[in-house]
């Protein structure tokens, strides 16, 4: 029963405390508000770019568009034009149609 008197006894005097001072009291409880929402606040962040980065390409990558008055032809021979290229890994052809239908499905 000491130990609970103790407490009832701190408790008291630091309300009494706060009413002294009820500005100072305000800006230290501020303080240890934003002392405590700052490291969530960072880790809400870092996960939201863990997120964001996991959707990125690993390697980089390069859209070339073909004029819509080119036909699939010509397309497949710029397509063959990339490949020879020592530069570039891979080339693909997305014919305009099957671009239409992936990018409705996405």
């Amino acid at each position: 029963m000491n130990w609970l008197r103790t407490q009832r006894t701190a408790f008291k005097a630091a309300l009494s405390r706060f009413w002294d001072a009820p500005l100072g009291s305000l800006f230290a409880l501020l303080a240890i508000g934003v002392a405590i929402s700052l490291p969530a606040s960072l880790y809400l962040a870092l996960a939201n770019l863990d997120r964001l980065a996991g959707h990125l390409p690993v390697k980089p990558e390069l859209s070339l568009y073909v004029s819509p008055d080119a036909s699939q032809d010509q397309a497949k021979q710029l397509r063959q034009a990339l490949i020879g290229r020592k530069d570039l890994n891979n080339a693909r052809y997305v014919s305009r149609d099957t671009a239409l239908k992936s990018l409705a499905e996405t």
